[in-house]
């Protein structure tokens, strides 16, 4: 690799370190776009010749004298290309000075950028070829946004979005001066196909904030859902709950101090119980400032005014799930269950939200992922929501949304903060004569350092009255310890820490070290995993060697060896990390703040590969392991318990990667963690977060050739094919299947699965003779592996039949279906979910024969065993799908439309969340039926073919992510049922 990678430089300034008036957003674009451009790495030599075309009108001019001037046919092709970006520039430029007006902003450094990287490319024919179409590129992406900005109702939120694009675009500008120099052309293709795709994703946001608030406004007023389907008014569910409820955490601080015009704001933006909308509010800024808490207070203080109350912790997908699943138990709603059915739990507090006439209260605590949040958010209801984040990001996709940075305490807050914390005793014994000249003094330098962080604050306040630290509990030798402590802290190796976050690292540091070495030891290993459920058992492995080393502490007596109590070591070390108010014990759980976590990263970086391999070894140990590709399904609770850790601990992994070598060697029992737990991820159908562990998991393999990571790209390509994402799927179905045909025996079970996972992607894309060729061998294969193979053989053997019910062979594929159905029956209890897809088959098979009721009732049976296994898994929707689909063909007209109706919305419920909220393929089919009933319905006519006309534009953008070419000769069904992963067509 050249020693010159382009990359995305990192910014200085981090989300949570702008302060937002979200009212009036103007000072914040503007300062937005200071800071993007003081972040660019541009020479002075470059800002001097950046000022030779500063505006619109002078670099127009120099490229049309520049294609005047030329003598080459085709160079002056490119330049009139390169002219049209001019225009769309412009209007980006025009639109934010006059969005931040009176505010001033110079951003004449993008014409001077544009103008030197055209210039160099002059130089060189293949670098203006190679430069064009980026440019252009971009060019679409102004046109993008400025219709995007022009549309936007609301100038705060519209300031707001347009800053995102700043750093990626004049990284973009900067990058492309930087290949020009030094033309590394593989370097730079990927360099600005990424800063395009951020572009790409505000652009996106942009549409997507404008869509659902459009849709907002269309249910408040005319009771209609977004997709234009009438709004259906339902009877109040049976609510089995005692009301009011709530499910608030136990983290409530115990000195509360200010922020009452934080709580009165809130509270005058969501108490309005009579206003028929959805309202959010956000609270954003800094790490330790408070937001927790702020949200805390204002629920507890006004929990009476709402008939529910709910807490979500938001860091990965495993904590929102356990999260609606514990909301589900608390409304008793049927079937719920905290440990299984998590989707379903999902789906039924979603439908809740929407149709419940209580009152309700729901708080997103650390917001920070959009895509895992989709999926959880109560659209089309009424209610109230509150955020905490650290990114002033949308998530609420509200043009009009309402929110407030929370401001670091004032002088006199820091102070009477502080004051309340040591307790008049102490202020008596402390304050007086000339020693309290001293501690006055003290205290407020000391305060000035924390940059009043409530966090800080509550942290020293509890230091100066350790005894064993200070002594006289003396803020004066508190100061000269912190003072010292900050001269020796190690730097941040993710980059420059600020003087907020150097105060909040030093005080962690010196709470730190009044701990014992083993106490700091089981705190840096809390430190990687998930913070809100630490659970006792991880550390009380039945096989105690894996608590050798950095944990040994925590080993029990070999003769009593138990799952219920601590060793007397760990016992000893959680009392004192407790004692220092470090970690809090809930029930059998512990809990870490994330700010204590980020430091404790920081301070111990030394150590931190030991606590990273005593994490990986003791969650190894701890979740379930995959055995020669059968499924973890009935293991599925275990997977649970751990998930949202593993998450994390692949997360802080990635995180140590910031290094040239990184600050972390991963062991093969992480890269065997990653792969036991992202196949659990694609079981459960969290294709998301399964395709990022495995990427980490395959970045992580250092040799990539092993049938270890053959599992990993098996994983993977399960998850993109289960998306329908064919091209990238069969990349890793292929590599997959060469390692294992050169590790394993020709004959090996992994090796037929292999063979039938390429198998259902020609299958899929209508190749079926390849695909019956693969099926066959592999089922060979799983014939030579007698009984425990059964559930394997009767797969591959049904997915014979789906080829020949494809080539119209129905009576053969009756015969292939019933054979398979034998190899279930052997196997009962490994085989529920290969029955609910064979009757899902044989649903099919009766509804193309026109036999409705045999189709009906196979896809009810389907729906059942869905139901108990998995009710919100895509086969789920494309049973309610097709069971729709059965009553609209039995009897033309609009005699079973009622009923066909209701099965979508069944089925698109499912997909929804699936999609998170996205118009996927699965969602553009259903709606696509959808529209066709209302087409026939005199009353619903019109929003029937507004439905059918937007899902024109969605079907092209659709196609095209999924690398599909959509035939003209296709039918509607063929269109549609391309877009759908081929085992739910």
């Amino acid at each position: 690799m050249s020693s010159m990678t382009l990359v995305t430089r990192p910014r200085e300034v981090r989300e949570d370190e702008h302060y937002i008036d979200f009212g009036n957003t103007q000072s914040f674009a503007a300062t937005k776009w200071s800071t993007a451009v003081e972040a660019q790495e541009i020479t002075a030599a470059d800002w001097h010749k950046a000022r030779n075309v500063d505006n619109y009108d002078e670099f127009g001019n120099w490229l049309r004298r520049c294609i005047q001037d030329s003598k080459n046919p085709q160079q002056r092709s490119y330049l009139q290309s390169l002219i049209l970006i001019a225009r769309p520039m412009y209007g980006f430029i025009f639109t934010f000075e006059k969005l931040v007006a009176p505010e001033k902003v110079d951003m004449s450094i993008i014409w001077g950028l544009m103008f030197i990287n055209i210039n160099l490319a002059l130089q060189q024919a293949e670098k203006l070829k190679r430069l064009t179409p980026w440019l252009l590129s971009l060019k679409r992406c102004m046109e993008a946004l400025n219709q995007c900005v022009e549309n936007f109702s609301d100038e705060n939120s519209a300031r707001q979005q347009v800053t995102d694009v700043f750093d990626p675009l004049l990284n973009l500008l900067t990058g492309m001066i930087k290949f020009q120099r030094t033309y590394l052309a593989g370097n730079m293709k990927e360099f600005v196909t990424q800063n395009i795709d951020q572009i790409d994703d505000v652009i996106y946001h942009f549409r997507q904030i404008s869509q659902h608030s459009k849709a907002a406004q269309e249910l408040s007023v005319s009771r209609h859902s977004h997709w234009g389907v009438p709004f259906r008014e339902q009877t109040n569910p049976y609510d089995r709950a005692a009301f009011p409820l709530d499910n608030l955490p136990d983290i409530r601080t115990e000195h509360f101090y200010g922020r009452e015009s934080s709580i009165e704001h809130i509270h005058n933006h969501l108490g309005n119980q009579t206003n028929e909308k959805l309202r959010t509010y956000l609270i954003y800024g800094l790490r330790g400032v408070g937001k927790t808490q702020i949200a805390l207070e204002f629920a507890r203080r006004y929990k009476s005014k709402f008939d529910a109350v709910f807490w979500i912790r938001c860091e990965t997908s495993a904590s929102l799930r356990q999260s609606f699943s514990d909301i589900a138990v608390r409304l008793e709603l049927s079937s719920a269950d905290q440990m299984v059915r998590f989707e379903e739990n999902q789906l039924k507090v979603l439908e809740w939200f929407k149709k419940t006439n209580k009152t309700w209260l729901l708080i997103y605590d650390n917001a920070e992922r959009e895509q895992a949040l989709n999926s959880y958010w109560p659209r089309e209801s009424i209610g109230s929501v509150l955020l905490t984040s650290r990114s002033y990001y949308n998530f609420e996709h509200s043009e009009r949304r309402e929110g407030e940075t929370i401001p670091v305490f004032s002088d006199e807050e820091r102070w009477d903060l502080l004051m309340e914390l040591l307790g008049p005793e102490w202020q008596h014994r402390h304050l007086g004569g000339a020693k309290g000249r001293l501690e006055r003094e003290a205290a407020r330098k000391l305060l000035e350092h924390l940059g009043g962080l409530a966090l800080a604050i509550a942290q020293a306040s509890k230091l100066i009255l350790d005894k064993e630290l200070t002594g006289d509990q003396s803020i004066v030798t508190l100061l000269e310890i912190f003072d010292k402590a900050s001269k020796q802290l190690p730097p941040r190796f993710s980059g420059h820490r600020n003087e907020k976050i150097h105060a909040l690292d030093t005080i962690w540091s010196i709470a730190l070290n009044t701990v014992s070495k083993n106490a700091r030891s089981l705190l840096s290993v809390f430190s990687l995993l998930a913070p809100d459920s630490i659970p006792v058992d991880l550390f009380l492995p039945g096989d105690q060697a894996r608590l050798d080393g950095k944990l040994a502490f925590c080993k029990q007596d070999e003769s009593y060896v138990t799952a219920l109590q601590m060793s007397p070591g760990m016992e000893a070390a959680i009392k004192e990390l407790q004692a220092a108010g470090l970690i809090r014990q809930d029930g059998r759980n512990f809990v870490i703040h994330r700010v204590i976590q980020e430091a404790m990263n920081y301070i111990d970086l030394s150590e931190i590969q030991d606590s990273f391999d005593a994490a990986t070894e003791l969650l190894h140990e701890a979740f379930p392991k995959q055995i020669m590709g059968r499924p973890l399904q009935t293991m599925w609770p275990r997977c649970m318990m751990f998930v949202q850790h593993v998450v994390h601990l692949t997360k802080a992994f990635s995180t140590y990667q910031t290094g040239s070598q990184g600050y972390v060697t991963p062991k093969l029992n992480f890269i065997r963690l990653l792969s036991n737990c992202g196949w659990y991820l694609y079981e459960v159908a969290d294709y998301t977060e399964c395709l990022e562990m495995m990427a980490i998991a395959c970045s992580a393999s250092d040799d990539k050739g092993t049938l270890l990571y053959s599992h990993l790209l098996n994983a993977q390509g399960a998850a993109y094919y289960d998306q329908n994402k064919l091209k990238k799927a069969r990349e890793a179905f292929s590599t997959a299947r060469v390692l294992r045909e050169r590790w394993l025996e020709s004959n090996h079970p992994l090796v037929a699965s292999s063979i039938a996972n390429i198998a259902n992607i020609e299958c899929a894309l209508g190749y079926l003779d390849d695909a019956q060729q693969l099926y066959e061998q592999a089922a060979r294969i799983r014939e030579s592996h007698g009984e425990d193979e059964l559930p394997m053989l009767g797969l591959n053997i049904m997915s014979l039949g789906r080829v020949a019910f494809l080539r119209g062979e129905t009576h053969f594929a009756i015969k292939l279906y019933d054979r398979a159905e034998a190899c279930f029956m052997r196997k009962p209890n490994m085989s529920q979910h290969l029955m609910a897809a064979l009757h899902y088959a044989r649903g099919n098979l009766e509804l193309e024969s026109r036999n409705y009721a045999q189709a009906t009732a196979q896809y009810e049976k389907c729906r059942d065993l869905c139901h108990v296994l998995w009710p919100v898994h895509p086969l789920a929707a494309a049973t309610w799908y097709k069971l729709g689909v059965v009553e609209m063909e039995r009897a033309p007209g609009r005699r079973y439309h009622d009923k066909a109706l209701s099965y979508l919305e069944k089925a698109y419920n499912i997909a929804t969340i699936r999609s998170s909220g996205d118009v996927d393929g699965t969602v553009a089919r259903i709606m696509w039926r959808w529209s066709e009933i209302l087409i026939e319905d005199p009353l619903q006519r019109l929003e029937g073919i507004k439905m059918r006309d937007g899902l024109k534009l969605d079907v092209t953008d659709i196609a095209m992510d999924l690398n599909i070419t959509v035939h003209p000769n296709w039918t509607e069904v063929e269109t549609f049922d391309r877009l759908v992963p081929g085992y739910f067509r």
